[in-house]
């Protein structure tokens, strides 16, 4: 459960961060003419947000999860 857990927020945070390049080179490759010829991708900080995300995702799925399964199911079902 939890390895499902960290491969979505993984999914989501990798998907993020590879967008995130992607219009930034975009970005810079269009403004060059401008002045901004140096492209700087900050590897730490982007591992350490992948591994950050990583973590808080699975520590609100379990949250969540473990907050569900306290919920009366009747109760749940009969409020809507």
């Amino acid at each position: 459960m939890v390895k499902d857990l960290l491969l979505i927020a993984l999914l989501g945070a990798l998907l993020g961060v590879g967008l995130a390049l992607v219009f930034g080179v975009a970005l810079q490759r269009w403004q060059a003419d401008s002045g901004i010829e140096v492209l700087s991708v900050p590897s730490v900080q982007l591992l350490l947000f992948v591994v950050l995300a990583g973590l808080v995702g699975v520590l609100a799925a379990v949250w969540l999860a473990r907050r569900a399964a306290k919920l009366d199911v009747l109760w749940a079902i009969t409020t809507d």
